[in-house]
């Protein structure tokens, strides 16, 4: 069999990809579901905050409210970083809101190795219950290097979250008022 030699992720338009999960021995296209930056929040941990066992209860609150003023402004895909404390925190928070019946896209993505990932517990979670929760999300770019992910889903989202901060990119402040 030939090898073909091809980039790992290729642009397709403004908010698609193309990935070859194999690479250099075979073409497993999938495309991921289509980011719309106006509609489409992050939640993942800043380098200079911590979210841990003390602050579980904050956070969690805040990630409800942020929740609440997203879907007012029309935000409807939901992406979490599991692979960081604030991230893992907010995929089990809108897990629950979304078994409760809330109308709104799940996506997970994970930014370091599962080796390296950060939690908020004293001991960290089992790889069966981190299975479970994302499981419950409508789609993981389980396929995605950790490097693809800081280069390809990061840009394409409007709005950022992190602990006890959002922030909007510019183009899409004024729709936000």
């Amino acid at each position: 069999m030939k090898k073909i030699k091809t980039n790992m992720c290729q642009k397709i338009n403004d908010n698609e990809y193309f990935y070859d999960a194999v690479e250099g021995l075979s073409i497993l296209d999938s495309v991921y579901p289509a980011l719309k930056p106006k509609h489409t929040i992050i939640f993942y941990s800043a380098h200079n905050l911590k979210c841990n066992l003390l602050t579980v209860g904050y956070y969690r609150h805040f990630i409800k409210k942020v929740f609440k003023w997203a879907i007012k402004y029309g935000i409807e895909i939901f992406i979490v970083d599991y692979t960081t404390s604030f991230g893992l925190l907010a995929l089990e928070t809108l897990s629950k809101l979304k078994a409760r019946g809330e109308q709104f896209f799940l996506y997970c993505v994970k930014s370091s190795r599962i080796t390296e990932r950060r939690d908020y517990h004293i001991i960290h979670s089992s790889d069966i219950k981190l299975i479970n929760l994302v499981t419950k999300s409508d789609y993981d770019y389980i396929y995605l290097k950790p490097e693809d992910v800081l280069n390809t889903i990061y840009p394409n989202v409007g709005v950022h979250c992190t602990e006890g901060k959002i922030w909007i990119l510019q183009e899409w402040i004024s729709s936000c008022d």
